[in-house]
C-alpha cells in the first residue's frame, strides 16, 4: 500500500514538473532531466521543481551583469590619478605684462596682440602707448591709428549707404551693428563717446518705428535704457526701464537696472519698493540679482 502511494506521488510531480516547463515565459527542462527525474523516484522531481522555481524567481541576470560591469567600470575611472594642471599660473594679464616684463618681451606680446584682434585690446594699446620702450610705444601708437581709421571709414560708407536709403530697415540695423562694435572697442572717448551713444540711441529710437518682435522690442528699450545710463542721465532710463518691467515682468533684468539707476539717484525708498515688488512678483534671481539684493536688504552692505 505504502509503495503504491509512492509511486502515484512521484507520478504526480512529474506530471506537474511537464506541466510547469510548457508554461510560457519559464524556463524549460531538457530532456536529460526529465530521465533523471523520472528515474529518481520523488526527491528527483522535487529537486528539478525546487531549481526550476528558484531559477525564475531570479532577477535578470544580463542586468545584474551591466550594473556590475559599471561599477568595476567606475571603479577603473575613479582610480586614475589626475595631475593638477599649473599651466594656467603662469599666465599674467596683457596690462600687467606690458608693465613688468622686460622691453624684449613687451614688444613680442604686443606685435602677439597686433597679429590677432587688435581692437578686443584697445585699452592695452593705450596702456602700451605710454610704455617706457618707444618701440612699444611705436607699434601701440600706430595700431590705435589705424584702427579708429578704419572704424572711420566704415562708418563714413555707412553713413553714405544709409543718406541713399534711408528707409531701409536693413541697412539700418547694419548700421546700429557697426555702432555697437565701435562702442564695445572703447575706441571712443570723452566727447567723441557721448556723441556716437547719442547717434547710436537716435539710430535705436528710429528702428522703433520698425515691426519688432516682443523680444526685439524688448532689447531695443533695455539697449536705450543702457544708452540713458551710460550717459548717466538716470532719469531719462527711468521710463525705459518701467517699460522694460511692465513688458517681462518675469524677468530680473529690468529690476536690477532699476535699482541701480535708483541708487545714483540715491533714491533709497524706491529701492526698497523694487524689492518688494520682486517679491511680490516671485522673480527668480540669478547669482548676481541675489547679491545685487542682498546688498541692499537688511543685513546688507548698505543697510
Amino acid at each position: 500500500m505504502f509503495m503504491i502511494v509512492f509511486i502515484s506521488l512521484h507520478i504526480l510531480c512529474l506530471l506537474m514538473l511537464f506541466a510547469i516547463g510548457k508554461i510560457p515565459g519559464r524556463q524549460s527542462l531538457s530532456v536529460s532531466q526529465y530521465i533523471i527525474a523520472a528515474l529518481v523516484p520523488l526527491f528527483g522531481p522535487l529537486c528539478l521543481l525546487s531549481i526550476l522555481f528558484n531559477t525564475n524567481r531570479k532577477p535578470d541576470l544580463d542586468k545584474i551583469e551591466d550594473i556590475n560591469q559599471m561599477k568595476i567600470e567606475d571603479e577603473i575611472y575613479r582610480s586614475i590619478i589626475v595631475k593638477p594642471v599649473y599651466a594656467a599660473e603662469g599666465i599674467v594679464p596683457v596690462e600687467e605684462s606690458l608693465l613688468f616684463n622686460p622691453a624684449k618681451k613687451r614688444r613680442q606680446l604686443l606685435l602677439n596682440v597686433l597679429s590677432m584682434d587688435a581692437a578686443r585690446y584697445v585699452p592695452s594699446l593705450r596702456l602700451a602707448g605710454i610704455n617706457d620702450d618707444t618701440e612699444v610705444v611705436h607699434y601701440a601708437v600706430t595700431a590705435l591709428v589705424e584702427l579708429r581709421n578704419d572704424f572711420n571709414d566704415r562708418l563714413n560708407e555707412m553713413e553714405q549707404k544709409m543718406d541713399s536709403s534711408p528707409d531701409d530697415p536693413e541697412t539700418l540695423r547694419e548700421y546700429i551693428d557697426l555702432e555697437e562694435e565701435y562702442l564695445r572697442s572703447m575706441l571712443p572717448e570723452k566727447g567723441e563717446l557721448r556723441e556716437t551713444i547719442n547717434h547710436y540711441d537716435k539710430l535705436l529710437e528710429k528702428t522703433a518705428d520698425d515691426s519688432l518682435t516682443a523680444d526685439e522690442k524688448s532689447l531695443l528699450i533695455h539697449k536705450r535704457a543702457e544708452n540713458a545710463m551710460a550717459l548717466r542721465d538716470y532719469k531719462r532710463a527711468l521710463p525705459f526701464i518701467d517699460q522694460l518691467i511692465t513688458m517681462e515682468p518675469e524677468k530680473e533684468k529690468g529690476y536690477l537696472l532699476k535699482i541701480h539707476c535708483l541708487s545714483a539717484l540715491k533714491n533709497r525708498s524706491g529701492i526698497d519698493a523694487v524689492i518688494r515688488r520682486i517679491d511680490d512678483q516671485q522673480v527668480f534671481l540669478s547669482e548676481k540679482g541675489r547679491k545685487a539684493l542682498a546688498f541692499w536688504q537688511p543685513g546688507g552692505v548698505n543697510s
